[in-house]
């Protein structure tokens, strides 16, 4: 997989980034309840409202995807494009608002289009257009990551929300539209390894595959993803809800966060291409995590040592997204909590967020029950 360039920044000129924001809301982490590992602390934050972000190009936490990927490269009869003009915001039209009309109509939040017409291929063939957005921080290691998202209902497509390094080094929560049915609605969970190399990288046969059922179905609402990557575990939930665990092949170095919406027309798995022109709509994402990069952490110990007055960490809310935002109290069931005071995307919210560390960078560990703490 290519990734598009990163957005030019100094570390030295992030971390003086950080004097310049006077107060942060949880100077000193952010405090994660596993239901498998007890309390854990995490340093990182970055949230993104998508439901009130009015251009997608201008986000500098995310970045749009624009590359080519022949018909081999993407394990299918058809390649792939990613297009940055297939990353389209659709943000409410009431900017105080939680619920409501959007700008564009239809659901409000980005959209990931994949289209219905194909293209000629580099190498012949045609190609599929679809989407991607990868977050900018690279340094991700270990870490809750959650997302609020409402599927397609056009067949023949695959709508993906993972973390990667490399195709050995993933973890995936992919929704295929075909498996969306009335009361049959499910998740596909994967952990890719080495292992599933040799089996070309098909879901179903690889070791740390699950096909797991859903509560309800996801394309007639939002509904929350998460997954909780801990050393040695990943713990995936739909709806608050834990829904499979998995101990094999867990990666064990930083990368970053995707979500992609996609098809290349293998019957396998995504099918398609769709009939129609197909949106996956995000409302937000929040990942709180540990930084593999040392820079960041003696800046998160020194953030919470400036903060010694309100030195506290906040509690990871939770959030339940199965009340339909629809109907007399819909502003208040769509309403979602942040814990950092900048969600628009943008660098600013990046100091802000670097700025709300806390004093220890937590390389946890489980043993006997006892949380171990390495600080720095």
């Amino acid at each position: 997989m290519t990734i598009s360039p990163i957005s030019n920044f100094a570390i030295a000129g992030l971390l003086s980034l950080l004097g310049l924001v006077s107060a942060a809301n949880c100077p000193c982490g952010y405090k994660l309840d596993s239901p498998s590992s007890g309390s854990i602390l995490l340093t990182e934050a970055v949230e993104t409202d998508f439901l009130h972000i009015g251009n997608a190009a201008k986000l500098d936490l995310w970045l749009p995807q624009e590359y080519r990927q022949t018909a081999q490269a993407a394990n299918g009869p058809l390649g792939r494009s990613f297009d940055v003009k297939n990353v389209a915001a659709n943000p409410l039209r009431d900017p105080h608002s939680w619920a409501g009309s959007s700008v564009r109509g239809g659901d409000p939040g980005l959209q990931l289009w994949v289209n219905r017409t194909l293209t000629p291929g580099d190498s012949g063939g045609s190609m599929v257009h679809c989407a991607e957005i990868v977050m900018q921080r690279g340094d991700i290691l270990y870490g809750s990551f959650r997302i609020g998202l409402k599927t397609t209902t056009v067949n023949g497509t695959c709508g993906a929300f993972f973390f990667y390094r490399d195709d050995t080094s993933e973890i995936d929560m992919e929704f295929l539209s075909k498996q969306q049915l009335p009361n049959n609605a499910s998740v596909n969970l994967v952990i890719q390894s080495p292992e599933n190399g040799g089996l070309g990288y098909t879901a179903p046969g690889s070791p740390n595959f699950a096909h797991v059922a859903l509560p309800r179905e996801p394309s007639s609402g939002f509904i929350e993803y998460r997954f909780d990557w801990l050393p040695g575990r990943v713990d995936f939930f739909a709806d608050n809800k834990l829904v499979n665990s998995m101990t094999d092949n867990i990666p064990t170095a930083p990368g970053r966060l995707h979500i992609s919406h996609w098809s290349n027309g293998n019957p396998g798995w995504s099918a398609g291409p769709p009939s129609s022109d197909a949106a996956l709509t995000v409302s937000y994402v929040k990942a709180y995590f540990n930084s593999s990069d040392a820079n960041i952490s003696a800046a998160s110990m020194k953030a919470c040592q400036l903060n010694t007055a309100t030195a506290t960490t906040c509690d990871i809310p939770e959030v339940d997204l199965s009340s339909s935002p629809a109907g007399p109290d819909g502003n208040g069931n769509g309403q979602t909590p942040f814990l950092t005071n900048s969600t628009d995307g943008n660098l600013p919210s990046l100091a802000m967020q670097k700025k709300a560390c806390a004093l220890v960078v937590v390389m946890h560990a489980v043993v006997l029950g006892t949380l171990l703490v390495w600080l720095f």
